[in-house]
C-alpha cells in the first residue's frame, strides 16, 4: 500500500513563545540541518528554487548532502502551473535511482507562495509506487522558534514509523541522551529502554519507537505536537522528567522513572551517596558567589539546551549555593519583559533577571553585576573575560551521579582560570 503522510508545524501562542527565549531560525534551514546530521536510509526533496539548497552545508566535514535533491522549481514553472510536474519528476528520479526507505519532501517559500498542494502530488505519485513519503509543506515563508523545529522534526521522524503489534513496557528517551552509565543504572533497576533519541540519532532508532509504551522527555512543551501524535498514532503515553545534571536533579530523574515503572528503588544508591558527599564538600567554596546564568543566546538546534527555555542546568548551580541572576539576551520591551518573567516563574525560577540586547553589552553587564562566574553561550566568552569575569561554557555540564564531581571540577577550574582570579 502507498504510504504518505503530511506533517504540520505546531502553532505556538503562549507565554513561552512571547518571551522569545528561543532564537528563531528559517524552517527550511533548521529541518535540512537536522536531516543532514541524521544517519539512515532516506532521501530529502527540497521543492523549490535551486538556491533553496544553499541552506545545506557542503564538504567532507558535513556529510549527508548526497541524500538531498531539489526540484529546481523556476519562476516560469510557477507561473505556468508546472510546479506539480517538477515535484513529481524529482520524486520519480529519486525513486528510480535510489529506492530509499523514506522520502521526506520539504516545501519552500516559493511552493508556499503559489499555494502548491504538495500532498496531492505526493498522493498521486504514491498511487503508482510502493514508497513511504513524508511531507512538510509549511517549510517556507516563516522564521520559527527552534523548539518548533524540534517538534516538527520529531513529527517527520514519527511519520516514517509504524506501531508495533506487540508493545511492551519499555520506554523511549526522546530528545536527550543521559549517557551510558545512567542508561545502565536504569536497566539495572529493571527499566527496559527501547530507544535513546538524542538528536541527531539514526532514522532506524526513530523507526522502532512504536515498540515502547511510553515516551520520556525533559520538556513536554518542546515536543508537544509529537507527543500528541504519538499518543494518537502509536497509543503511547508520555512522561516528563528532570534533566539529570547535578545531584538533586539526578535523584529526581531516577525517582520519577522508578516510581512510574519499578516499585523497588535500588541500583544507584552508592553512586548517589558519593555524589552527595562531593556536593557537601564543595558548597563551602562556592556558596555566596554570584553566577550569571545566560539564556536566550543559543542557536544550535540542540533539544537539551532548548528544553525548559535553557534552564535545565540551573539546579546544579542552585545546590552549590551560588547567588544567581538570569542574564537574558533580547529586546527589553515591556511586553517581552513581562512574558520573560512569567515564563521564568512558570518554570519555577524565581531568580532576578537582567536583559542585554546585544552581545557587545554582555561584558559590561557582567562587570556591573559583579558576577564571579558566568555560565553562557560560547560566543560570549570574550566579552566575559574582558570584564574579568570567570567563564564556563553553557551546555558543558554532564549528566549522571558520577559527573557531579567532574562538573564541580569544571566550575572550580573556571573560577581559578582567566577572569576568575582565584575567587
Amino acid at each position: 500500500m502507498p504510504r504518505q503522510r503530511c506533517i504540520l508545524l505546531r502553532k505556538v501562542n503562549d507565554t513561552r513563545s512571547k518571551a522569545a527565549l528561543n532564537q528563531v531560525v528559517c524552517t527550511l534551514e533548521g529541518m535540512c540541518t537536522l536531516l543532514q546530521q541524521t544517519p539512515g536510509d532516506f532521501a530529502v526533496v527540497v521543492h523549490g528554487d535551486r538556491d533553496c539548497s544553499n541552506v545545506l552545508f557542503y564538504g567532507m566535514d558535513h556529510p549527508g548532502t548526497e541524500r538531498f535533491f531539489c526540484s529546481n522549481l523556476t519562476e516560469e514553472d510557477a507561473i505556468a502551473g508546472r510546479s506539480a510536474a517538477r515535484l513529481e519528476a524529482c520524486l520519480a528520479a529519486v525513486y528510480e535511482e535510489f529506492r530509499p526507505a523514506t522520502i521526506f519532501v520539504l516545501g519552500t517559500c516559493l511552493s508556499i507562495l503559489i499555494g502548491e498542494d504538495m500532498q496531492a502530488t505526493v498522493k498521486r505519485f504514491s498511487e503508482n509506487h510502493d514508497q513511504r513519503i513524508v511531507t512538510l509543506p509549511g517549510t517556507g515563508m516563516q522564521f520559527v522558534t527552534q523548539s518548533q523545529i524540534m517538534d516538527g522534526f520529531a513529527g517527520l521522524m514519527l511519520g516514517s514509523c509504524e506501531r508495533s503489534k506487540e508493545q511492551d513496557k519499555a520506554i523511549n528517551l526522546i530528545g536527550f541522551d543521559p549517557g551510558k552509565q545512567v542508561v545502565g543504572q536504569l536497566r539495572s533497576a529493571g527499566i527496559e529502554i527501547n530507544s535513546v533519541i538524542g538528536l541527531p540519532s539514526p532514522v532506524e532508532s526513530w523507526n522502532t519507537l512504536g515498540r515502547a509504551r511510553t515516551n520520556v522527555v525533559i520538556d513536554k512543551f518542546l515536543f508537544s505536537s509529537f507527543l500528541s501524535e504519538a499518543s494518537r498514532k502509536l497509543k503511547q503515553n508520555s512522561l516528563e522528567v528532570p534533566w539529570p545534571v547535578g545531584y538533586g536533579a539526578t535523584c529526581e530523574f531516577f525517582e520519577c522513572l522508578l516510581q512510574e515503572f519499578v516499585p523497588a528503588m535500588d541500583g544507584y544508591e552508592h553512586s548517589a551517596e558519593s555524589a552527595r558527599q562531593v556536593l557537601r564538600e564543595s558548597r563551602t567554596r562556592m556558596k555566596g558567589l554570584r553566577l550569571g546564568y545566560n539564556i536566550g543566546s543559543k542557536k544550535n538546534l540542540d533539544p537539551v539546551t532548548l528544553a525548559r527555555e535553557g534552564l535545565c542546568d540551573l539546579p546544579a548551580f542552585e545546590e552549590l549555593g551560588f547567588e544567581i541572576v538570569i542574564l537574558v539576551q533580547g529586546d527589553d520591551r515591556p511586553q517581552r519583559l513581562s512574558a520573560v518573567r512569567q515564563t521564568l516563574d512558570e518554570l519555577g525560577c524565581d531568580h532576578p533577571m537582567e536583559i542585554f540586547s546585544d552581545t557587545v553589552f554582555f561584558g559590561e553587564l557582567c562587570s556591573r553585576l559583579e558576577c564571579d562566574l558566568v555560565y553562557a553561550s560560547d560566543h560570549l566568552a570574550d566579552q566575559a573575560l574582558s570584564a574579568k569575569t570567570a567563564f564556563l561554557e553553557y551546555g558543558s555540564l554532564e549528566p549522571g551521579f558520577t559527573a557531579v564531581k567532574s562538573n564541580i571540577e569544571s566550575i572550580l577550574a573556571a573560577l581559578d582560570g582567566p577572569g576568575g582570579g582565584g575567587k
